[in-house]
C-alpha cells in the first residue's frame, strides 16, 4: 500500500523508486510493500511493483527497482519480507515476479543479501547485465563545455550561487523545477 506519511524513511530512495519517477514510468497499477517499525514510526525497507495482467515487475521501465532498505534492518526480517511479498503477490493472482536489482556497487551489503535470499527463494537470473561506475575526481566546472561554460559565467556574473544538494532534498528540487516548467507552459 501507501507508506504512512508520518513515518520517517530510514534509507536513501533511488531516483527510480521515487513516487514521481514511478508515475512517469506508468501512472497506475503500482503496488508497494514496506517494513515498518511502528513504535519508532520508521520505514526500514520498501519495494514497488508495477502490476500488468499476471506479472509484477520492479521496476516498470527503469534501469532498476528492487528492495531498498535501512542498514538497521535485520537480515532475517529482509528474508521474511521477501517471503511475504511473494505470498501476497501470488494471492493477488500474480504468476511471475520480476525484480531488477541495481548494480552491486550502489549498496554492496544489501545487494549481496538480496542475491543470496532471492536464490534461496528459487528466483532465477534471467538477464545479467554488465555495468560500469566511473568515479569523477574533477571539479564540476572543469567538466563543462561550450555553452555550459558560458551559462555558468553568466550565472556567476548575476551572483547566482551553485552548490551540490544532498539526496534528501531531491524531491523538493524536483517539485520546484516542475512548477517552473509548468508555469512557463513547458
Amino acid at each position: 500500500g501507501t507508506a504512512p506519511s508520518d513515518f520517517i524513511i530510514d534509507y536513501e530512495i533511488s531516483l527510480y523508486n521515487l513516487s514521481e519517477h514511478r508515475l512517469i514510468q506508468s501512472p497506475e497499477n503500482w503496488t508497494s510493500f514496506y517494513v515498518l517499525q511502528k513504535k519508532k514510526k520508521i520505514i526500514l525497507a520498501g519495494i514497488h511493483f508495477h502490476i500488468s495482467d499476471s506479472l509484477a515487475s520492479s521496476p516498470c521501465r527503469s534501469p532498476f527497482g528492487s528492495v531498498e532498505s535501512s542498514s538497521n534492518l535485520q537480515p532475517i526480517v529482509l528474508y521474511q519480507f521477501l517471503e511475504y511479498i511473494e505470498s501476497a503477490l501470488h494471492r493477488k493472482g500474480i504468476k511471475k515476479i520480476v525484480i531488477k536489482n541495481p548494480p552491486q556497487i550502489y549498496h554492496p551489503d544489501l545487494q549481496a543479501l538480496l542475491q543470496t535470499f532471492l536464490f534461496n527463494l528459487d528466483y532465477q537470473v534471467i538477464n545479467a547485465e554488465v555495468s560500469a561506475v566511473f568515479t569523477v575526481n574533477i571539479p564540476f566546472h572543469e567538466l563543462s563545455k561550450g555553452w555550459e561554460k558560458r551559462k555558468r559565467r553568466q550565472a556567476e556574473e548575476k551572483s547566482f550561487i551553485m552548490k551540490q544538494h544532498s539526496p534528501d532534498q531531491l524531491e523538493e528540487i524536483y517539485h520546484f523545477v516542475l512548477a517552473r516548467r509548468q508555469q512557463k507552459g513547458y
